[in-house]
């Protein structure tokens, strides 16, 4: 018997048994990880007496209602968090907690609340009030508000990524990544809540402050064929200045193997075909500012050294076809 490991239980269970307001940070251990615990000490976690090894008297039915109530009491301060308004005003922050909040409420914390619940009831000593608000966001999950609030959350949360998108495209190349980056997480959550729900509408487009508060007269309109059309801008630009870096530093250090660390022309083709692009037309290349003689010309020299090197070899994929 490990006598310090079943002394380092003792006391994440005493923490998590006399904490007056749960933690929910690093301080906050899952009976998933303490029964894990005890299991890998040989102890069966389906018996009361295996409890007894934490605390005199403790069950297993104790234990689980514990962790149940600390869900529970972390999933109020979930809910809450999404609706803190003041806590996120800047940068946009209030849209990102509010979406991603709820995301997480529907997607994680209350399925696993409601499964536990039919098992152990509501869990005990909690207060009124803390039993009136759990009943309320139970009642949302049920009735399909919190679905509702997630969509439009979502809705609100794609458009001020649409703005950063739309900044960063007319910004000019030096911002294509950070743009890209918008569009790209802007396109994913369109993609999980569902295309349908994002109709066309006209939006004011630029903030004149840091807390995004104050707008200019500016009128764009937001749809998502729009927000597609940018992105694709955005990844030639990003493409572009790509090629521009690596011939660059190829051409002023020849000798130092720069171009082949991550196989990034390797990388530039790659997107390209994944993008609908043919890598064998000469057209595709003007687009990023070059011919494909030359684009050509790096990339058989960026395979040819790749092969060499041991620990890059593995890098290289198979040959793209002219």
């Amino acid at each position: 018997m490990d006598v310090k490991k079943i002394e380092r239980l003792q006391k994440q269970w005493k923490n998590v048994a006399r904490a007056e307001v749960p933690q929910f940070g690093n301080l906050y251990t899952s009976a998933e990880e303490m029964k894990d615990a005890l299991a890998g000490l040989g102890f069966d976690t389906n018996l009361d007496e295996t409890y007894e090894i934490l605390a005199d008297g403790l069950t297993k039915k104790d234990f689980d209602q514990r962790f149940f109530y600390i869900k529970a009491m972390k999933l109020i301060d979930i809910y809450h968090s999404t609706q803190n308004l003041y806590q996120h005003r800047y940068a946009d922050g209030y849209v990102n907690a509010h979406y991603f909040g709820l995301e997480r409420l529907m997607k994680y914390e209350i399925p696993e609340f409601e499964e536990q619940i039919k098992e152990l009831g509501m869990p005990q000593n909690m207060s009124r009030v803390h039993v009136r608000q759990l009943s309320l966001i139970r009642e949302m999950y049920q009735d399909g508000t919190l679905a509702q609030e997630m969509i439009e959350a979502a809705r609100a949360l794609v458009i001020s990524r649409f703005r950063s998108v739309f900044s960063c495209h007319k910004s000019g190349p030096e911002d294509a990544q950070s743009g890209l980056r918008e569009a790209n997480s802007a396109l994913e959550i369109v993609d999980i809540v569902g295309e349908e729900h994002f109709e066309d509408q006209d939006i004011l487009i630029k903030p004149t402050g840091f807390t995004s508060q104050m707008w200019e007269d500016d009128i764009e309109t937001f749809s998502v064929e729009k927000l597609k059309a940018l992105r694709s801008d955005l990844v030639i630009s990003a493409l572009k200045n790509d090629f521009k870096d690596i011939k660059r530093n190829y051409d002023e250090r020849p000798d130092t193997g720069y171009s082949i660390h991550t196989m990034p022309l390797q990388e530039i083709l790659t997107i390209l075909e994944e993008e609908g692009y043919d890598v064998r037309d000469p057209q595709t290349f003007e687009k990023l500012d070059t011919d494909i003689d030359t684009f050509w010309t790096y990339y058989k020299k960026e395979r040819a050294e790749g092969l060499k090197v041991t620990n890059i070899k593995n890098l290289v994929k198979p040959e793209f076809k002219r």
